[in-house]
């Protein structure tokens, strides 16, 4: 049981580690990163602005055209 608690706990340090480890050999282009994190985060403020003003049905069929016209 403890085997298997312990390997999500670890999670959120292993994209840290290795962003620390491409940081030191200079292969980060923060430029883009922080482009992207910036998008990121405006995107989801908008959906989640969006989410609440849109009724719950409409949404939900919203998102099933997305997923008909995508292929998915």
């Amino acid at each position: 049981m403890l085997r298997s608690a312990l390997a999500p706990s670890l999670s959120p340090l292993t994209p840290l580690a290795a962003l620390a480890s491409h940081s030191r050999q200079g292969t980060v282009k923060w430029r883009y990163g922080a482009i992207y994190a910036t998008t990121g985060v405006v995107g989801a403020l908008l959906g989640s602005t969006l989410g609440k003003a849109v009724d719950g049905q409409k949404l939900l069929l919203l998102f099933a055209v997305l997923m008909i016209i995508r292929g998915e």
